[in-house]
């Protein structure tokens, strides 16, 4: 494999005569500073705005379609299958067979709310992709970087600026438009980037607004739920460049979501009278969050620092949900309830970071620091309110208590180069704290917890990587790296009565919860020539002391009520194989010039060492084969490209695995665009090409409480989109 990169380099200029593309392509996940993706120790996916539009990305399980490995669960109950509270939702990123709050999601750097997954949770997708510049993916530990929650990876968005463009531009402003139709949810969108400069003032203005229905389910044998769905995130900066080397950024932004659903999937069809009448079944949903954040950089020398950013930011999210549900039997009126369910989050932090680059013994080195900090606060509401049969006092049930938040960091890291040597070191000194209120509501429910005392742990988490560039084109890379996750507060507190709903169980608050832990081990060779790009990474993760729901005990009926209490449940190991390569056809001759092919795939296994047992959270194996051609006519640029994605049949699953396994499965999409000017441009394309019916295995196991029923996860038959692009 060497000598054959070796050969490669040798047949290709030793001059730097790479694509611009690829001279721009720099990432600053992995390290927390610019570099070359190329060149740069791990696992890193970035994503540009143009490719979000070429792909028609308009939701968070579009954003890594493409990126085999990485894949996002999409629950159409809402989390909680057995108590139908609201209705579906993406839930978080999953890579490296975890997922949920063990994956950090951030934007602008900043952490994202908590996914809360059971009593009506939320997911994590309180974003519209049309506001963001770009996304870059590490996969494998960042906890040594970012912290808690970054255990099996970061994904980390920008927010969109135009600024550079600006710059750029003989005109003060600028105004970009893009209108867009998806027909899978009969969804119309339209994204708007504005941009003004005034001597040293420069302002972005961003808005998406999304209007849709349900995602037909025209390959399944049940019918999606009625849906109506409505959405818009408004971005605004303020940026004041002092001098060349100082600049304060002003931004707020605000994302809104609001779904109505008919849940047809709970109904009964009786008549009402002999046998039972559901006359009503919905549920309203409005999702939020709101962010205030300023930041101020200088990259004046100093003794200490060479570069400074100092970064305040407040940010809240709110879930509200209301279901509301009518039954008849007997010709009355047997059931008339509606269920309220909030989850309010809040954060307050401070993040700065500090670089200064210096030189000894030869040797040049990249010193970065920082400190963290961060005051959360985290609370749900649960009232259920009866009105059938004389009906009864509103009953207060929040499924976790009222709890404070403290995250208190400081890292460092020091990247040295010599010749064609680098060497990274980080360490991450973290003081992690949840202090429950212990509140009446809470502690007053039926079959109600004791009061929690409050938890604190104080944590170190180191990495390492060496990398050695074998010749101008090709680098090997390793890294190690130590993940931490502590529990949430629906971990630490949480607390539901399920039995009162006849599902018979209740999970109860854990006051002896440890942090998770894991150690990740990454081995990767990366090549970049003119014609080609290739990644081969391959890594080994021991976790432990996983955080999972278990049952302990039962609690004597009738009917008889299992107990259910969040515990560590000790050791997996999960490992696999990752490869992308890219390439240009036209290398070969100047006929295909234009012409492209790539080759994405990933392949993991695991085992539950304590359980000896498989992990249903590994993704099975897959493969993206893309084959493409970009016009060279630079006055009306074109381009199609055609991508298969093959899935394989997940063949190990747990013993006691009871949900539907899917088929392997081959699907074919076409994209392309079409720039009819300088200033207008269409992207349009056509996905399942060959109208197949298929699953998606991270979402193949969502199911309601009436049945284990596969029919609603299928996925969407032939459908397309289209946008037009207008630049002013």
């Amino acid at each position: 494999f060497f000598g054959t990169l070796s050969l490669l380099a040798a047949s290709e200029p030793t001059e730097p005569e790479l694509p611009l593309q690829q001279l721009r392509e720099t990432t600053l996940v992995a390290t927390r500073s610019e570099r070359e993706l190329m060149k740069t120790p791990g696992s890193i996916t970035s994503i540009n705005y143009d490719s979000f539009a070429r792909e028609g990305v308009n939701n968070a399980g579009d954003v890594a379609r493409y990126q085999t490995g990485i894949s996002i669960p999409f629950e159409f109950s809402g989390g909680d299958s057995l108590v139908p509270y609201r209705g579906s939702g993406f839930t978080n990123y999953r890579m490296r067979g975890v997922e949920g709050n063990r994956v950090l999601l951030m934007i602008d750097g900043i952490r994202q709310p908590a996914q809360i997954d059971g009593a009506g949770g939320n997911g994590r997708d309180y974003f519209d992709p049309g506001i963001f510049e770009r996304v870059e993916i590490l996969r494998g530990s960042g906890s040594s970087l970012y912290g808690s929650d970054a255990m099996g990876g970061v994904v980390s968005f920008e927010t969109r600026s135009l600024e550079e463009e600006l710059e750029a531009s003989e005109r003060p402003w600028l105004l970009n438009n893009r209108l867009a139709y998806q027909s899978a949810n009969k969804e119309f969108s339209h994204v708007l980037n504005a941009g003004l400069r005034e001597g040293p003032w420069y302002v972005t203005l961003s808005n998406a607004l999304r209007s849709g229905e349900e995602t037909e389910n025209d390959k399944g044998e049940i019918a999606a739920n009625p849906l109506d769905s409505w959405s818009k995130h408004l971005l605004g900066k303020i940026s004041y460049h002092m001098d060349e080397a100082q600049q304060l950024t002003f931004t707020a932004e605000h994302f809104n979501r609001e779904q109505d659903t008919d849940l047809d999937s709970l109904k009964s069809n009786g008549d009402g009278v002999s046998s039972l009448q559901t006359v009503l079944a919905e549920t309203i949903a409005d999702d939020s969050r709101t962010r205030y954040s300023i930041e101020y950089q200088d990259s004046k020398a100093h003794a200490l620092w060479d570069h400074l950013s100092v970064k305040l930011y407040y940010q809240y999210s709110e879930t509200n949900t209301e279901t509301n549900t009518q039954t008849r039997f007997a010709n009355i009126l047997s059931r008339d309830r509606t269920d309220e369910i909030q989850f309010a989050q809040s954060a307050l932090g401070l993040a700065t970071q500090f670089t200064k680059e210096y030189q000894s013994f030869g040797m040049e080195h990249s010193f970065i620091y920082g400190i963290e900090s961060s005051a959360e606060n985290a609370q749900n509401t649960f009232t259920r309110t009866d009105r059938a049969l004389g009906g009864s006092a509103p009953v207060e049930r929040p499924a976790f208590d009222e709890a404070e938040l403290g995250r208190y960091d400081l890292f460092f890291q020091n990247l040295t180069t010599k010749d064609r040597w680098l060497f990274q070191a980080g360490l991450r000194l973290g003081y992690y704290e949840i202090l429950p209120a212990n509140s009446d509501d809470f502690l007053n429910q039926t079959n109600a917890p004791e009061a929690s005392p409050d938890y604190s742990k104080f944590s170190i988490s180191p990495s390492a990587s060496i990398q050695h560039e074998l010749n101008d084109a090709s680098v090997l890379w390793a890294r190690y790296a130590k993940g931490i996750r502590n529990p949430s507060a629906e971990d630490y507190v949480g607390f539901f009565n399920h039995s009162a709903t006849g599902a018979y169980f209740s999970q109860i608050p854990n006051p002896n919860l440890e942090e998770e832990s894991s150690d990740s081990f990454d081995l990767g060779i990366k090549y970049a020539s003119k014609s080609l790009e290739l990644e081969l990474t391959t890594y080994y993760t021991l976790y432990d002391g996983f955080i999972s729901l278990e049952t302990i005990g039962q609690e004597a009926g009738p009917p008889v009520t299992e107990i259910q209490q969040a515990r560590n449940i000790g050791e997996v190991e999960i490992y696999g194989i990752d490869l992308r390569a890219d390439y240009q056809l036209g290398a070969i001759s100047d006929a295909l010039s234009g012409y492209s092919t790539g080759l994405n795939l990933s392949w993991a296994d695991g085992h539950n060492k304590t359980t000896d047992d498989n992990v249903n959270t590994v993704d099975p194996f897959e493969a993206v084969l893309h084959f493409g051609y970009d016009s060279i006519d630079s006055e009306t640029p074109w381009g199609l490209r055609l991508y298969g994605t093959y899935r394989a049949e997940k063949k190990d699953t747990t013993r006691d695995y009871a949900y539907y396994v899917p088929p392997a499965s081959f699907v074919l999409d076409l994209t392309g665009y079409w720039s009819l000017s300088e200033n207008i441009s269409l992207n349009f394309g056509l996905s399942n090409l060959t109208d197949e019916r298929y699953w998606i295995w991270s979402s193949s196991s969502s199911t309601d409480h009436e049945s284990l029923t596969s029919e609603y996860s299928v996925q969407p038959g032939l459908n397309g989109f289209l946008s037009l692009n207008i630049k002013l």
